[in-house]
């Protein structure tokens, strides 16, 4: 869709654009109707204080959908990659300047420069780029900046936006 295609939002006392707000994420089953780009958008602003309690300050992974959750649609992974959605841990091209991030060290010696959500419009703006899911660590299971602790599986918050049973 053209530029011009765009809706802009209230988020926090930022303005937060929206592009291709009509773009069907979720379609339509015989229970519920389509759920749009913007209606996803909207959700997580909805729900404000609760993502934020959650997601707040900590270093937080990105599950992009950026096409939709469709049938026939497939999530990249390690082993199998070339997929239409992907988890993404380092900050994507394009990010507004008000969003923070928080270093995370692989025992590799590598390391990813994750979104670290300060304000809703942070969230407002991963929702808009297509994510689902915001993976954020507990902060009561002590591991906070080491996803490789021995725990990490078992204490990762996850947080999705409609994201249940749409059969």
């Amino acid at each position: 869709m053209a530029s011009s295609d765009a809706t802009i939002l209230e988020a926090g006392g930022r303005d937060l654009r929206v592009s291709s707000p009509e773009r069907v994420i979720f379609p339509a089953t015989e229970r519920s109707g389509a759920i749009t780009k913007l209606d996803v958008v909207k959700y997580y602003l909805a729900v404000e204080d609760g993502i934020m309690r959650a997601l707040q300050r900590r270093p937080t992974t990105l599950e992009r959908w950026p096409k939709g959750v469709h049938p026939g649609i497939v999530l990249s992974t390690r082993e199998k990659g070339g997929g239409d959605a992907f988890f993404q841990k380092r900050v994507p091209r394009g990010a507004p300047d008000y969003l923070e991030t928080a270093r995370i060290e692989f025992p590799s010696g590598r390391h990813a420069d994750e979104i670290c959500p300060t304000e809703i419009a942070v969230v407002g703006w991963a929702a808009q780029m297509g994510t689902m899911l915001l993976a954020s660590p507990s902060p009561a299971s002590g591991w906070l900046g080491n996803p490789f602790h021995p725990h990490a599986a078992d204490t990762a918050s996850t947080y999705a936006a409609g994201a249940g049973n749409r059969s």
